[in-house]
């Protein structure tokens, strides 16, 4: 099993051994100046990119990786300055305002992008470079070391990291306050929108186009349910729906935002003899504050990446005496040693990366030397001349970005080098893609200088990726299917998008993201939507497919095909009148044959013609449904009308509305309307006989409330109906021989023959919180 376990890893980080169809390739550019352009092909039929599964919310699976190493070295005489290499145009991530301006870019030409393009657009780049796993501390909060260093945040991590980027995109953020998780929302268009990159979620308002807020979703619970959470590798479940939903419970007020974590950049100087390199193996070394990468899965630990930094700079160049911070009685005659043989020479080198460093190995060659290790400059820890820093790079505790060395040289020192294991964000580093790629090269260094960049990479042979599908189509019915023609070949997927931009840059919303294999469609070529109502009539959208064969290798796009769906539109502005229920009817789509009212008594309900099982939460005596996961809550339809009003004396807490065409297409579920409450909705027994029982039961409308998380000393994922109205009835005026239950509303007692005659009755209900309401009426006794 073991083995199998470990084939898995090397098999997910693209590190199997290479196959009889690669081939080895190399390439050493030599740079001269501070901006420097060269091409390079990478070969084959495999890429990081199309051997990777779609990024989701857990780590994502590569089965293939062509790259090897990139290295970046000092080779001449000088210092060089802010080194750095993209490819493609991408990955110019050294500074927080760099990363939030590629973001924009990625996704159009900043200049001409709304505020909530903007938004969006930085979501939807946050979301497709991270995995959801964290450190512990406060490292990956800083844009620059996430992306970079580390690939992966928590929610606490990523909502801050979001409100960085937005920030410096311009816009207004402020924080938000579920229970057990954290999201940051943008102010974009007069309203404030609830955008969570950590579980790939934005809600949709009912007219399908607007994000909602935070406070909207906690006003209405449906609006999380009818979203697929959790991102494109998940399968669709309610009870997760229902869950995530459960977690936004705050009613307070609302105000401030995460603080900053800005501050750290990739900038850095390479002294002569001095490289970083860029490397896609590992050796399982990492840092975080508390647990492993292990902890979060197996998956996680292929994603992780250990580059190298190095120094081994030529004691007899002139160039030598710069590198060390300090130096003490030396004599720099290629063979470092003391000046006066009363003492020993002192050297201090500092090493210093912004790449978090976790491990490495100093090797000092020559004679009469000790040597001591420093994170401050004033506790110093003795090493051997030959020695293994791991031991002070350990995987828990205080990050290390930088260190220093010190050497008491008595006889000489021939040499010296300094070997780091540096951790990299697998995303992060400068990949090749298949076909022709653009390398930029620049560094900040103003003086002649020279540096040597080398690639290493393996090309993979093969058949070719799948051909795009064909013939795309749409069956519409109570919900659309989409269909197409599989491309040649053993296809092992399909990924699914629509969305409602021409240009498909992003999807409407995650419903419309998905893995073919994680539907009820699995092994066809098609995607059956599961829920009316997502979609607006009389709209155009756009969508496409692309396939994946059994090697899991991806294939390309197809072009975006176009549909219209039809029936009718949600109705509009559901209210209350003096006698009832009244809506508007939907201007979009087709025309209204007849409407579903519904009604429940669950804030947040969703609107269904069966009885469902509902999550009713995991608590074992609190709660409305002390242990009972599910509970069976009935049918929601009422009633089935022609014209958009509806009399009736409300008994339920909550309505909605669903429009129906000659067709029987429907519409979505309207916004949902409140009754007031309490409202005594019963109708008294008038009647009663002397010497026979008489009984009457009021029912008052009471809110259950909805599935809402609640913190319990330090545990806050307790999931129940906390919330459910206990109405409280009272009889307030009567004949001495009633009386009334007050926790069930029972009316009760028997008259005797002098009580003959009309008496007239008045009760009361009061629900704490809330309110109160009366009924009188008379009772006539025979």
């Amino acid at each position: 099993m073991r083995s199998v376990l470990v084939f898995l890893i090397l098999v997910m980080a693209g590190l199997i051994p290479a196959a009889v169809d690669d081939s080895r390739k190399d390439h050493v550019e030599n740079v001269t100046t501070s901006s420097h352009a060269y091409r390079l092909t990478l070969g084959g039929v495999m890429d990081g990119t199309n051997s990777r599964n779609p990024i989701g919310y857990s780590a994502p699976i590569q089965w293939f990786e062509p790259m090897r190493s990139v290295r970046i070295e000092n080779v001449g005489d000088r210092d060089v300055v802010n080194p750095w290499i993209t490819v493609n145009g991408k990955r110019h991530w050294r500074t927080s305002r760099e990363i939030a301006a590629e973001a924009l870019a990625t996704y159009g030409d900043p200049a001409k992008m709304s505020n909530a393009e903007k938004a969006r657009a930085i979501w939807e780049f946050e979301r497709h470079h991270r995995f959801h796993a964290t450190t512990w501390d406060a490292e990956v909060q800083d844009p620059v070391k996430m992306l970079n260093v580390y690939g992966y945040t928590l929610c606490g991590d990523e909502a801050q990291v979001l409100a960085d980027l937005w920030r410096l995109a311009g816009l207004k953020t402020r924080r938000g306050f579920p229970t057990g998780h954290v999201v940051s929302e943008a102010w974009y268009d007069g309203a404030w929108h609830l955008l969570d990159s950590d579980e790939h979620v934005v809600c949709l308002l009912r007219d399908n186009e607007t994000i909602a807020s935070e406070e909207e979703v906690v006003r209405d619970h449906d609006l999380v349910k009818r979203t697929h959470t959790y991102g494109i590798l998940s399968q669709d479940s309610r009870k997760t729906d229902e869950f995530s939903a459960s977690l936004y419970a705050y009613d307070g007020k609302r105000e401030g935002e995460h603080g900053s974590h800005v501050g750290h950049t990739m900038n850095f100087t390479l002294r002569p003899g001095e490289a970083l390199e860029w490397r896609w193996d590992h050796k399982g070394k990492e840092h975080n504050a508390e647990r492993g990468l292990k902890d979060w899965s197996e998956t996680a630990i292929a994603r992780l990446r250990n580059g190298v930094w190095s120094y081994k700079p030529d004691l007899r160049s002139p160039a030598a005496p710069r590198g060390v911070v300090s130096a003490e009685n030396v004599r720099w005659e290629g063979r470092v040693a003391p000046e006066k043989a009363d003492r020993p020479a002192s050297l201090v080198w500092k090493i210093a990366s912004p790449y978090v460093l976790v491990g490495g190995r100093l090797r000092a060659k020559g004679d009469g030397i000790a040597a001591a290790i420093s994170f401050d400059q004033k506790t110093w820890s003795p090493l051997v001349p030959d020695a293994d820093l791991d031991p002070f790079f350990p995987s828990k505790g205080t990050p290390r970005y930088a260190y220093w060395i010190r050497l008491e040289v008595k006889g000489g020192l021939d040499s010296i080098e300094f070997q780091n294991d540096l951790q990299m964000a697998a995303l992060g580093l400068p990949s090749l893609e298949l076909g022709e790629n653009a390398i930029a090269y620049a560094d900040e260094t103003k003086e002649a200088h020279a540096v040597r960049i080398t690639h290493h990479w393996i090309e993979r042979e093969g058949p070719p990726a799948p051909a795009a599908p064909t013939g795309g189509e749409v069956v519409e019915g109570p919900c659309a299917t989409f269909q197409w023609k599989a491309p040649a070949g053993k296809i092992a997927d399909y990924q699914f998008q629509l969305g409602d931009r021409a240009d498909l840059k992003w999807v409407l919303s995650p419903n419309f993201d998905k893995l073919v294999s994680n539907t009820g469609d699995r092994g066809k070529a098609q995607v059956t939507l599961t829920d009316a109502g997502l979609l607006n009539p009389g709209q155009r959208y756009s969508w496409r497919v692309r396939a994946m064969d059994d090697r899991h290798l991806w294939g390309a796009w197809t072009a975006t095909w176009s549909f219209v769906p039809g029936g009718p539109g949600v109705p509009l502005h559901l209210k209350w009148t003096g006698t009832g229920l009244a809506w508007e009817v939907n201007p979009k789509g087709t025309a209204p044959a007849r409407y579903e009212v519904h009604a429940s008594n669950e804030k947040g309900f969703t609107a269904t013609d069966r009885e469902t099982p509902v999550l009713a939460g995991n608590q074992k005596e609190g709660g409305l449904y002390p242990g009972k996961e599910f509970v069976a809550m009935p049918a929601t339809r009422i009633t089935t009308v022609t014209v958009s009003s509806f009399d009736l004396r409300p008994a339920h807490a909550f309505y909605r509305v669903i429009a129906l065409d000659e067709k029987g297409s429907r519409s979505g579920a309207s916004d949902v309307l409140a009754a007031p409450r309490p409202r005594i909705f019963t109708g008294p027994v008038t009647e009663a006989r002397a010497g026979s029982p008489y009984r009457y039961e009021a029912k008052s409308i009471a809110s259950l409330g909805d599935l809402r998380c609640r913190m319990i000393g330090a545990e806050c994922y307790n999931a129940a109906f906390w919330d459910a109205e206990k109405p409280r009835f009272a009889l307030s005026k009567g004949p001495a021989w009633l009386k009334m239950d007050p926790a069930t509303g029972i009316l009760g007692g028997t008259p005797g023959a002098a009580d003959a005659g009309e008496v007239e009755v008045r009760i009361a209900v009061e629900t704490p919180g809330v309110g109160s309401d009366a009924q009188t009426f008379t009772i006539r006794v025979r």
